[in-house]
C-alpha cells in the first residue's frame, strides 16, 4: 500500500515538476537608468532520459539531448531557457 502510494505521489510530482518547467520562460528583468545590463550564456541543451532500443543489457531510460531547449545562465544568476532557433 504505501509502495504503491509512494509511486503515484512521485509520479504526480514528476508530472507537475515537467508541466512548471515547460510553461515558464525566462523575462527580462525591469531595470532602472543605472542598472548594468543583463546577459545571458546560452550553455547548452536539456538532458532527458529515454528508453534505448539498440542496448539489450541495460534497462531503463538513458540520458539524451533535447535539443528544442537551450538552457542558459543570465548574468544575475539565474538559468533560463528557450526554444532553439
Amino acid at each position: 500500500m504505501k509502495s504503491s502510494t509512494l509511486k503515484t505521489s512521485a509520479a504526480f510530482t514528476g508530472m507537475a515538476a515537467s508541466i512548471w518547467f515547460l510553461s515558464v520562460q525566462a523575462q527580462e528583468a525591469k531595470r532602472s537608468q543605472g542598472a548594468l545590463a543583463t546577459t545571458t550564456n546560452w550553455l547548452g541543451c536539456l538532458v532527458v532520459g529515454k528508453p534505448d532500443s539498440i542496448d539489450a543489457i541495460g534497462k531503463g531510460p538513458f540520458p539524451q539531448c533535447a535539443q528544442q531547449f537551450q538552457l542558459g545562465l543570465r548574468s544575475d544568476g539565474v538559468v533560463v531557457w528557450r526554444l532553439a532557433k
